[in-house]
């Protein structure tokens, strides 16, 4: 297979729970409308998206020996990415997350790190990486071993064989933030956090402010996602521009900034500006958050191009 986008980091398995707008006492049992299984991660969930939006998609991560792992590899294959570099770690479990949602579409999350944690550089086929034409490290913070100076060696590795390196945060519950990937940031090409981890961070919500934060740090091109506000870009040499959402209904916000990570990145793949990338991204999200699960309200790519020309 010749990969364009290698995905590498977090997956799991997501239990989906809705509606949960409050929560039961000790001993007492809450009736909820539904509970599904579906695959979850942020890495899994652009190469997912990616692979719907007709781009060749290999993911990198681990699984373990048990129902969860099976149930990743089989959607992976099923959704036409590439497994040959997911590795099975037989003493612990598949990573999984309850995602609890509100009825207005808001979310909160129990994880368990399971085999995400275990996750580390010599898991990497590199063969896989040095063979694309983008990494994406999906994740970052949700892989405690792998996060930092194994990331670090593997961006290195990629940008030798002129490798585009993107990189996408999730909340760092470590409260770490900063001191954990900044060996990371000169060795990205792209740096996609959330506004509320880029906060976190960086002390501050002013997107100008923080691209020029991001930059000195040696990020060559800043995307910050800001949710229901849209994106901003501030691409290298560029002045910064914000791209306003797609207005639509929402009915489940879960896995909308990975969504928006396989938009944007398909589009770079096709060679397109970063402007219009950051369009295809907001559509990406717009249409991920239409439907329950991570990468069910996805579309291929002539039908994301027909929902960004009819708005």
């Amino acid at each position: 297979m010749n990969t364009e986008v290698c995905c590498l980091g977090h997956m799991c398995t997501d239990i989906l729970v809705k509606n949960v707008d409050s929560y039961p006492k000790t001993g007492q049992l809450l009736p909820v409308d539904s509970i599904t299984q579906k695959t979850g991660g942020c890495a899994m969930n652009a190469a997912i998206g990616l692979a719907k939006l007709g781009v060749r998609t290999a993911l990198i991560g681990k699984v373990g020996d048990d129902g969860f792992g099976r149930f990743i590899r089989k959607t992976l294959e099923d959704s036409g990415v590439n497994t040959d570099g997911l590795t099975v770690d037989h003493d612990s479990s598949t990573s999984s997350t309850v995602v609890l949602t509100r009825s207005d579409g808001e979310r909160s999350f129990l994880h368990c790190y399971g085999t995400n944690a275990t996750l580390c550089a010599a898991d990497v086929n590199l063969d896989i990486v040095k063979s694309s034409r983008i990494l994406f490290i999906g994740g970052a913070f949700l892989t405690p071993r792998f996060d930092g100076e194994d990331v670090a060696a593997v961006l290195y590795e990629a940008r030798k064989e002129g490798v585009l390196t993107a990189m996408d945060t999730a909340w760092d519950a470590s409260g770490k933030w900063l001191d954990t990937i900044e060996s990371n940031l000169p060795l990205l090409d792209w740096f996609m956090p959330s506004i509320e981890e880029a906060e976190q961070m960086f002390g501050t919500r002013d997107e100008a402010e923080l691209a020029k934060i991001i930059k000195d740090h040696g990020v060559k091109n800043v995307a910050v996602k800001m949710g229901a506000e849209g994106c901003y870009l501030e691409p290298e040499n560029e002045t910064g521009t914000w791209y306003p959402v797609f207005p639509v209904k929402s009915v489940d916000t879960t896995g909308a900034g990975d969504a928006w990570c396989a938009g944007f990145l398909s589009a770079l793949i096709r060679g397109l500006a970063p402007a219009d990338a950051a369009v295809w991204g907001n559509a990406a999200g717009a249409l991920c958050i239409t439907q329950i699960g991570t990468t069910a309200g996805l579309r291929n790519r002539e039908e994301t191009e027909a929902f960004i020309n009819a708005h």
